[in-house]
């Protein structure tokens, strides 16, 4: 995404989220857009053997037979303060082309487990950070709206590492919890909102590529 792309997207949601405002004219008849602003850095640690048989079986076979296993620190950049520490585990990828976009789509689902030891324990035992990535800058734009949450960030890579300067990304979660719950619902029978969850979910993703496909002009 260019940063043209990155200012257009940041104006249109902070106009949706002026408009949601309950104060504003029909906002109380909105659901309503929060927004946060964070400026973070995370970090990667490669965990030794020992350390990764600690992470769950479920997590762990998704991991496959590669040794270079990370833990990811995420540290408020201004405070220092750890944020979260986590290792990920991609389950599988979708990609979308939209043709008629300046933009395409991936969608992922991944595992995420919270790392329960120290930051500590990960600076000693698991040595330095990673060769190759070491940080990731991110300058992140959060616009939260019920179960959905888009982000803009701006992520700079040091030491001129990644495809320039700058990268820019959006991206749209949904929230894990209410599909887990939504799901379970679902497959036991009873009265359930999934459908309309990543019906909502995928809306989201064509009212932005519209956006991006508007921005153009």
């Amino acid at each position: 995404m260019t940063e043209a792309h990155h200012k257009a997207f940041n104006e249109f949601l902070n106009h949706v989220v002026i408009q949601t405002d309950p104060r504003a004219p029909n906002g109380k008849n909105r659901v309503q857009v929060h927004y946060k602003h964070r400026r973070e850095v995370d970090k990667y640690f490669e965990l030794p053997l020992d350390m990764q048989a600690r992470i769950p079986g479920c997590v762990r076979s998704r991991l496959g037979t590669r040794k270079n296993v990370k833990a990811r620190v995420t540290y408020d950049e201004k405070t220092g303060e750890v944020l979260n520490k986590i290792v990920k585990a991609r389950v599988a990828d979708i990609d979308l082309h939209m043709p008629k976009c300046p933009m395409d789509c991936r969608i992922s689902i991944n595992l995420e487990m919270n790392w329960d030891g120290s930051v500590e324990e990960l600076e000693q035992v698991a040595g330095q950070p990673t060769q190759g990535i070491t940080d990731r800058r991110k300058d992140r734009l959060s616009y939260k709206q019920g179960n959905y949450q888009i982000d803009l960030t701006q992520v700079t890579m040091p030491n001129g590492q990644g495809r320039g300067d700058k990268e820019h990304e959006l991206e749209i979660e949904v929230s894990a919890s209410a599909i887990i719950e939504q799901g379970r619902r679902a497959m036991s029978g009873e009265s359930h909102g999934y459908q309309e969850l990543i019906e909502g979910f995928v809306d989201n993703v064509r009212i932005l590529a519209r956006k991006g496909r508007e921005f153009q002009h």
